[in-house]
């Protein structure tokens, strides 16, 4: 999926710091490179990300890794 401006447009919820101890997609925006590959679903667990494991972060840290993805995300990452 082509990352657009600085947002993949995706609203996670989640991570190791958190209750639910894993990231989860909470939310797809619509317009965004996320809708559009037709694969993310609200609830959907996050494992990776190009290669980059999400398992054990705290929510911060995935937002880092989010943001820091290059342009080009390769969705089958995005579990």
């Amino acid at each position: 999926m082509l990352k657009e401006q600085q947002s993949i447009g995706l609203m996670i919820i989640g991570g190791l710091d958190t209750p639910l101890g894993m990231l989860y997609v909470k939310g797809v925006q619509p317009g965004t490179p996320a809708e559009r590959c037709n694969r993310l679903q609200i609830g959907d667990q996050l494992i990776e990300v190009n290669n980059h494991s999400l398992v054990g972060m705290t929510h911060s840290e995935a937002l880092t890794v989010l943001k820091q993805a290059p342009p080009l995300v390769d969705r089958k990452s995005v579990v």
